[in-house]
Formats: C-alpha cells, sequence, structure tokens
C-alpha cells in the first residue's frame, strides 16, 4: 500500500529472506501513506493498518502490518520487518526466518549507484528509482468510490510507464509526520512523479491493483482490512533479542 534512492531496500529485504521476488510496482504507491499530519509524543502511538496481500509470487493472500508513527516506521509481514527511523536516518530489516538483520543509513541508500531490482515487502516509501526507469507515473480519477475498511475511498488509475492498475485512497485520513518523513525520505530519489501526485491528494492508500510488463510475477493486490489510531506492540518497533547482525546485501550495479 505500498523504495528509496539507488538502492532500493525492497530490494534488499528480498535478497536478504532469500527467496525469488520481483518488484512490485504497487508497493511504489505506498509513499501516499506518508500523507498528511502528525501525532507527537509515545513513539508507539500513530496510525496502524492491517492489510492483506494476493499475487505475486505469494501462493495465498498473507496479512501484514503497517504502523505510521512520528518518528518511527514499520512494515511487518510474515517474513520481514522493516524498520524505518526517521531521527537515527536508518532503515532495519529483520529476517525473521534467519534471525539476521541488516542496518542501511538513508545517506548510504541515496548514495549508492546501484540498480534497484526487487523491493521491501510493503515498505513505505519515496519509491525505487527503478520505478523512474520504467516511467513517470501519475494518477487520473475514475470518478468510482466505495467503502473499504469502513472508509470512504476514491479510485485513481496508474498512468505511464509499464504498470497499469490502480490505487484507492481514502483522502480523510491523516497520517502522523507526513511531511518530516516526506523530507527525510523524499531525497533519496525515484517516482517523483507519482510521490508528488500522491501528496497532493492527502490521505492513505487502501487498495493497489498492479499489473507490471517488466518481468514475471509483476501482477498482485492489496486491501486494508483494518485501519485505526493507536497503540503498536513496543517491541514491533524494535529488533529481536538474540538476532545476527550480518551485512547488508550487495546491490546489482547497472
Amino acid at each position: 500500500m505500498n523504495a528509496v534512492g539507488g538502492v532500493c531496500p525492497r530490494r534488499a529485504a528480498r535478497a536478504f529472506d532469500g527467496a525469488k521476488a520481483p518488484w512490485v510496482a504497487v508497493l511504489a504507491v505506498a509513499a501516499v501513506v506518508w500523507a498528511a499530519a502528525a501525532l507527537a509524543g509515545d513513539d508507539t502511538v500513530g496510525l496502524i493498518v492491517r492489510q492483506r496481500r494476493t499475487g505475486g509470487v505469494y501462493s495465498s493472500a498473507q496479512e501484514e502490518v503497517l504502523f505510521f508513527g512520528a518518528r518511527k516506521r514499520v512494515v511487518d509481514t510474515p517474513r520481514v520487518r522493516t524498520i524505518f527511523d526517521r531521527d537515527a536516518r536508518t532503515i532495519t530489516v529483520v529476517n525473521k526466518r534467519q534471525r539476521t538483520f541488516f542496518v542501511r543509513t538513508f545517506d548510504e541508500m541515496s548514495g549508492s549507484n546501484a540498480q534497484p531490482s526487487r523491493p521491501l515487502e510493503g515498505a513505505p516509501s519515496a519509491v525505487c528509482s527503478r520505478l523512474a526507469a520504467i516511467g513517470n507515473l501519475t494518477l487520473k480519477p475514475t470518478g468510482r468510490t466505495e467503502k473499504i475498511a469502513g472508509l470512504s475511498a476514491k479510485e485513481y488509475a496508474l498512468e505511464g510507464g509499464a504498470v497499469e492498475g490502480s490505487v484507492w485512497v481514502a483522502e480523510g485520513v491523516k497520517v502522523p509526520a507526513a511531511a518530516e518523513w516526506e523530507q527525510a525520505l523524499g531525497s533519496l530519489g525515484g517516482g517523483d512523479a507519482l510521490r508528488k501526485a500522491l501528496a497532493d491528494i492527502g490521505g492513505l492508500v487502501v487498495r493497489t491493483r498492479t499489473s507490471a510488463a517488466v518481468g514475471k510475477n509483476e501482477d498482485g493486490q492489496t486491501e486494508a482490512i483494518e485501519v485505526r489510531k493507536g497503540a503498536i506492540a513496543p517491541e514491533l518497533l524494535e529488533v529481536p533479542a538474540g538476532l545476527r547482525r550480518v551485512a547488508p546485501p550487495l546491490p546489482r550495479r547497472r
């Protein structure tokens, strides 16, 4: 619902997971989730989204949890947890199966000349630079509306590049510290036209559908099944105890 600069963190997480995983363009759309006002105070308090993902490399539907706080953001999937820390300017990727993790700084991500090829699972973003390579996606309202996860949402068609599909946006939803996160992540590059279009709309992406003509298993869908404000379990904001730190996966060079 949901990359960063020269090295796409979604790629890093997929490579880290050791599974064959294609770039899923729809997750570029997750930039919208960083859209509006801030919630100050406790790092565990923010916007919590539970979503279902289908298609792509997944043989069955899987549930994911997205957390949007003022200083930290988390994407928690069955295999990988990704933690964005705005104050520390780091992205931490935890492999639950292998019980390992690695850390990349925002500066390292923006300074790489690598060609991203695999995305983070569900990660919020300033989006993979590969997005720019396949075209500048833009949004066009279709006029369709629907209730999704109890929220009124509007459909926008994706246009441009090799990706087709749509995103549904609940425009009334406020996301913590959107401006601060945009400043922190926007410099990492990639997908500027789409990110700006989503920022102009404001709100939360609650459904996505994409079909990408850039490889196998590129079709996929996400849909929010619960959206609420509240506190997330503190342990989801940290690396679990006992995990082994490893070097980040080597980026693929152009």
